[in-house]
């Protein structure tokens, strides 16, 4: 544990770190309510830890007139915690909070339940959150993750992930955890919704690309020349069918077949048929149009 002076150089050395707008030691420790409102903070948590509650939940009271940040003094702060800017801050009485975390205005870490208890959040080591988030209830923020400006994040984040939106989704899962400068820029983080729906597009365009290739794999090419001769010959067997039977017919006249004239008629309409379909082909073939026909209805 840090003796008071080194704990408070520290903090000092942090606002540097972390505020590329501090020019000077004077500057950070007179001007910084951020910085202010985690001293008073840290007065206000000893004196609330040896039980005296009404001295610390006062302090507390008057660090929020004095900085606009309200934190209460069961709270736990790690070190090297800074608040950028700080106004309307607000830290809940069970939030935990590690080290290396750094909040801007407008943040609340609040509970969700009347009941008495784990109620805030616990916030890992290294996480960042953006101005006006707000986190709710007693979930676990991972370390190393970041929070985006205006984001409501009311479930566990796991570590190093990216969190945006109402509610908070998962972005995206970035580097491991490691100390490093931080990087949230609020005007590139990830929208999930988004993604989302350009997936959803570009899984729509494969589909219909997929349909496209299968219908024209299953339409052949068919030139109405191959079906046409076939017809023909179809219709020259029938009509030699046909001379047979009146041959019959004739030899015999005295015989009434009423079943053979009735088999000539339907010939004769078949071969009618026939032949207007092969009309319908050869002018088909005329426009250059090649069809996939259905031999046993189109005509």
């Amino acid at each position: 544990m840090l003796g008071l002076i080194p704990l408070l150089k520290e903090d000092i050395e942090t606002v540097f770190a972390e505020d590329p707008a501090a020019r000077s030691t004077m500057e950070v420790i007179l001007c910084y309510p951020g910085l202010h409102a985690l001293w008073l903070h840290r007065f206000a948590h000893v004196m609330w830890v040896h039980g005296y509650l009404f001295i610390g939940r006062f302090l507390s009271h008057l660090n929020r007139f004095m900085t606009g940040v309200e934190i209460h003094p069961g709270a736990k702060i790690g070190r090297r915690f800074f608040i950028d800017h700080g106004m309307g801050v607000v830290i809940g009485e069970t939030t935990e909070i590690g080290d290396d975390v750094l909040m801007y205005q407008g943040v609340v870490l609040g509970g969700t339940s009347l009941k008495k208890g784990k109620r805030h959040p616990t916030i890992g080591d290294g996480v960042v959150i953006g101005t006006g988030a707000k986190v709710l209830g007693p979930i676990k923020i991972g370390a190393g993750s970041k929070i985006g400006a205006g984001s409501v994040v009311v479930k566990p984040v796991p570590p190093d992930s990216t969190v945006v939106g109402v509610p908070g989704r998962t972005a995206e899962e970035h580097r491991k955890h490691t100390k490093a400068t931080v990087d949230l820029e609020h005007g590139r983080l990830p929208d999930p919704v988004l993604q989302a729906i350009n997936s959803l597009k570009n899984e729509i365009e494969t589909l219909n690309k997929r349909i496209e290739q299968s219908k024209e794999e299953e339409k052949p090419e068919i030139d109405p020349a191959q079906i046409v001769t076939p017809l023909r010959e179809e219709i020259k067997s029938l009509k030699e069918h046909i001379e047979k039977l009146e041959k019959e017919k004739e030899e015999t006249p005295q015989i009434q077949d009423t079943g053979s004239a009735e088999e000539i008629n339907s010939l004769k309409a078949q071969i009618g048929d026939l032949n207007y379909r092969i009309e319908q082909l050869e002018k088909e073939k005329r426009r250059g149009i090649e069809r996939n026909l259905d031999l046993t209805g189109d005509y």
